[in-house]
């Protein structure tokens, strides 16, 4: 694991949960979703659970509880109604903007990594005024590449001739975790997102912000 401290010359964040808050969105596309398929999901279900594992993976797991296996069919189902309406429905958390000016104006490098597609990772930064704050936007590909979190992140480095001792990594799910650590990255873990503060401990997180406004601290 990366033992440095900061200040990190290089800030990695994940995108949804970390500098958005895209539930409203993102949930109006599952309910869309299912109908379509013919399922009756509950207007009040769980489904953070969702926001953060690749889609297709998370679709199967929510798809096998109605014993349905039409993942691919899902995926392409929820893109439709996301990339026309969903994901515009998305706000910056509090603070977000401040912060990245901040570090920007300290010279640290700002990128974002997400396992949502690259398309809609610009979208969303482009809708919510942000895309300028960040020196790369990397997500997954169409074709399936760099899906997984950790793949991911090893593109970055390796694209972008990255020293994983001066990186850091910045997001609220167990992936984002294992797959900074998996490249020998620092990460600090958000639990002002979608992620529980167990689920992150679990995945190996030993440093937890409650609040945007601590992250300074951390970064």
């Amino acid at each position: 694991m990366n033992t440095a401290g900061p200040p990190y010359r290089n800030v990695i964040f994940d995108l949804d949960g970390t500098l958005v808050d895209s539930r409203p969105g993102i949930f109006a596309g599952i309910h869309h979703m299912m109908g379509r398929l013919g399922h009756d999901l509950p207007a009040d279900a769980e489904l953070d659970w969702l926001i953060g594992p690749p889609i297709d993976e998370a679709f199967a797991r929510l798809l096998g509880r109605f014993g349905d296996d039409r993942v691919a069919l899902a995926v392409a189902t929820y893109r439709e109604h996301y990339s026309s309406i969903g994901l515009f429905d998305v706000s910056p958390y509090d603070g977000i903007p401040d912060l990245l000016d901040d570090l920007a104006d300290r010279g640290q490098t700002l990128l974002v990594a997400t396992s949502k597609l690259v398309t809609y990772a610009r979208r969303v930064l482009d809708h919510v005024g942000l895309t300028d704050r960040f020196a790369g936007i990397h997500g997954a590909e169409p074709d399936g590449r760099f899906r997984a979190k950790g793949d991911l992140l090893r593109h970055v480095i390796r694209s972008r001739a990255l020293d994983p001792a001066a990186t850091v990594m910045v997001g609220d799910r167990e992936h984002d975790v294992r797959g900074a650590l998996a490249n020998v990255l620092a990460v600090v873990a958000v639990t002002y997102g979608y992620g529980t503060a167990e689920e992150l401990r679990s995945a190996g997180a030993s440093v937890l912000c409650d609040e945007v406004p601590r992250l300074r601290e951390f970064l």
